[in-house]
């Protein structure tokens, strides 16, 4: 005679004690599986910190070398001899310009100048704040200003002289492309993958 089942024991195709589903729990030994786990959180790399830096020594290269240039602007006999190259090129053009007219072209160079330089301090410190957050977003932006800014530091260097601007244009130009090699490590794109979920 076969000793009839316990009332209390569960059996097969019924919720355990406590209506939990076995099929969940930990199976000898180790934990239950979690389709979400992507193993553990990767730590801020060093390299990460040292991409931090170098957006703000690449900043700091560039307010160097834009105050130089809005200086130079400014100064009376760059100015001067500025818009008598410009009054020269218009009349080699067969453009009849009187000087005060020059004088207002120079004018408006200088300030789109002075714009263009305070937009890109601006996107210096977007992208320095949006790292300083864990966003992938400023690296992607540092990535394209800083291609855009290579290319055309080359093309200065090929038509420019070479002055103390011109030297500190090389290192901002290192500066640079340091800052993509940071940039493009896989360490640094891991780290900040992990903050887009």
């Amino acid at each position: 005679m076969t000793t009839p089942p316990n009332d209390n024991t569960p059996q097969w195709g019924q919720p355990s004690p406590q209506g939990e589903d076995p099929s969940t729990g930990p199976k000898f030994g180790t934990e239950a599986y979690n389709p979400q786990a992507f193993g553990g959180p990767v730590e801020e790399p060093a390299k990460f910190r040292s991409l931090k830096i170098f957006t703000l020594v690449s900043g700091g290269l560039f307010l160097i070398s834009g105050v130089m240039m809005l200086l130079m602007f400014n100064n009376d006999s760059f100015r001067e001899a500025m818009i008598d190259d410009l009054m020269t090129t218009y009349q080699e053009m067969g453009v009849a310009m009187e000087r005060t007219e020059v004088e207002s072209v120079y004018g408006w160079f200088s300030t789109g100048t002075t714009i263009f330089v305070l937009v890109l301090l601006g996107i210096y410190a977007l992208v320095y704040f949006g790292l300083r957050a864990n966003k992938n977003w400023a690296r992607i932006l540092g990535i394209i200003f800083a291609i855009i800014s290579i290319v055309f530091s080359v093309l200065g260097f090929a038509m420019g002289e070479i002055n103390l601007s011109m030297l500190i244009s090389l290192v901002w130009l290192g500066v640079n492309v340091y800052w993509l090699v940071l940039a493009f490590n896989s360490e640094v794109a891991d780290y900040l993958f992990q903050h887009k979920r």
